[in-house]
């Protein structure tokens, strides 16, 4: 069983690009380029590459209070000058992608929290006025865990002039060194597409050979192959709802029926999708986002949250053991924090991903590369991926570690568009070594949460555009044979997509003979003996 831990945002990294900023790694004078808003910057021997860092502290000095209105000050005072903290003003171009980057090392966890959160904020001068935009929002984030990655990607309206980026941390006290920041323009792929239907065919196809042994008359014969697909065979499905999933789909999720707070104790919706031979994820163990447990926890005392929360393991996956490729264990974790206040404890993900291990062995960036490193036993890492628009800029969404496409939607009224944004990323995700699997997150408006993410229509469960172009897409990663044996004594070769197939002889329009067999990354070697045949 696979583990995964899922995450809410994709890490995007860029290479090539001109660096924007000045100094960016704290070798030369900081003053000359960086301006600390409201606290000192000086330069640092700890580092995270190089020589120096920037050590920030004295955030939010006494005197700047005394510069300013008293009404002002008022405001200052109740927002704790989270706004204190190094920048660079940038010059970018309106309708440019940029992408921020850099390491932060917190230097001291104050008395009474267990971490500190920190938001990348983006001040922009548009059109003469300020803008603000939150970039990325970074939990967790406390003295012991060293150098932690922080960054985010941004697309610049247009009459925008310049450009501050600056970290956001509530309490004043809290000091922290940054180092090896960038700032660069995402470059422009045009070309991305052609790039990737090449990758496709390299990295997800494989030579398949058939050999025959014992060959008779072979004259009237052929051979089919073709890749398997799995019927859902369920009483509750509407059938036209259970035929699309049936034509189109390898993996099932039951999006709701496995969490905490709204289980349901039987396990007839797992063996339903298992008699028909269609792969199952468990979403998911537990939640981290308030709202999203039992209500009924919310009064426990620690010790008694902490076992009701090993029963829920232990009786789940007793329930489930062995039915179940992947599993979920703490959702929406990034943004949530729910047990972790609840326990007053930091680490209580790690300790999730130890209990799942202990009972069913088999089975962020920075948060997963921190678990990693602490010996968590984590099988892969999972992102959502809701694309809210079809507006966006198709450079930006980037993988560079396994991972999962675990809820994959897009919002859009217009169904071309969504057609189009849907190629793009299956496309783009498809031809990624990385990128293991892909799940819609719900496809009919009948039963999903948001109908203009729908692929399918109606009681008849019509495609849409968008669903029209998935099912041509699906279609064109599918390799079938067809292929006359009359000439074929000494085998034949062919190039398919990867997965499981079934191979079938007929002579005279009768099957001799048949045979089931995986094509991988290796490919296969198949042999057909027509002994008897």
């Amino acid at each position: 069983m696979l583990i995964l831990l899922i995450l809410c945002s994709l890490v995007v990294p860029s290479h090539t690009a001109t660096e924007l900023l000045q100094n960016a790694d704290f070798e030369q004078d900081i003053s000359g380029h960086w301006h600390c808003n409201g606290c000192t910057v000086t330069k640092s021997s700890t580092h995270y590459h190089g020589n120096y860092s920037a050590m920030v502290t004295h955030r939010f000095k006494e005197e700047i209070l005394n510069m300013l209105p008293s009404c002002i000050a008022e405001k200052v005072l109740k927002k704790k000058a989270n706004w204190a903290g190094l920048q660079q003003t940038l010059s970018v171009t309106g309708g440019k992608t940029y992408v921020y980057r850099g390491y932060i090392k917190v230097l001291n966890t104050l008395s009474g929290h267990m971490y500190h959160t920190m938001d990348l904020m983006a001040r922009m001068s548009v059109n003469g006025h300020n803008k603000f935009t939150l970039m990325s929002r970074m939990l967790y984030l406390r003295k012991d865990l060293g150098w932690v990655e922080i960054g985010g990607d941004i697309t610049i309206p247009d009459g925008t002039s310049s450009i501050v980026i600056y970290p956001q941390i509530s309490e004043p006290d809290i000091n922290y060194l940054l180092d090896d920041m960038s700032f660069q323009e995402l470059p422009v792929d045009n070309n991305f597409k052609n790039e990737a239907k090449s990758r496709i065919e390299k990295i997800r196809k494989s030579d398949i050979h058939i050999s025959l042994q014992n060959p008779h008359s072979l004259d009237t014969s052929n051979m089919e192959i073709e890749k398997k697909t799995y019927c859902i065979a369920t009483e509750y499905i509407l059938i036209k709802y259970q035929n699309f999933i049936y034509n189109n789909f390898e993996y099932a999720v039951i999006k709701n029926k496995l969490k905490w707070r709204l289980i349901e104790w039987t396990r007839w919706y797992v063996e339903s999708f298992l008699n028909s031979r269609i792969k199952v994820r468990g979403h998911c163990m537990f939640w981290d986002v308030n709202g999203h447990s039992p209500a009924w926890l919310d009064g426990l005392s620690k010790t008694d949250m902490l076992s009701e929360m090993h029963k829920r393991v232990n009786d789940t996956i007793n329930h489930t053991r062995g039915t179940l490729v992947h599993w979920d264990v703490n959702n929406e974790n990034l943004h949530g924090d729910y047990f972790e206040k609840h326990l007053g404890n930091p680490d209580i993900t790690a300790k999730m991903f130890h209990w799942m291990h202990a009972a069913e062995p088999n089975p962020y960036k920075a948060q997963a590369v921190g678990l990693k490193a602490a010996g968590v036993p984590i099988s892969g890492i999972g992102i959502q991926g809701h694309f809210h628009s079809s507006d966006f800029d198709i450079n930006i969404v980037k993988a560079g570690i396994p991972i999962w496409i675990t809820e994959m939607s897009v919002s859009d009224h217009d169904d071309h568009k969504k057609a189009e944004t849907i190629e793009n990323l299956l496309t783009l995700y498809f031809s990624h070594p990385s990128v293991h699997g892909v799940l819609f997150w719900g496809f009919w408006d009948g039963d999903i949460g948001h109908n203009v993410n729908a692929l399918a229509t109606g009681a008849n469960v019509t495609p849409n555009a968008a669903g029209l172009r998935y099912q041509q897409l699906r279609q064109s990663w599918t390799s079938n044979f067809r292929q006359s044996l009359a000439h074929a004594r000494d085998g034949l070769s062919f190039r398919g997509f990867h997965g499981e197939y079934e191979l079938k002889v007929k002579k005279n329009g009768h099957v001799i003979e048949t045979k089931t067999f995986s094509l991988g990354p290796n490919g296969n070697n198949v042999t057909i003996n027509l002994q008897g045949s």
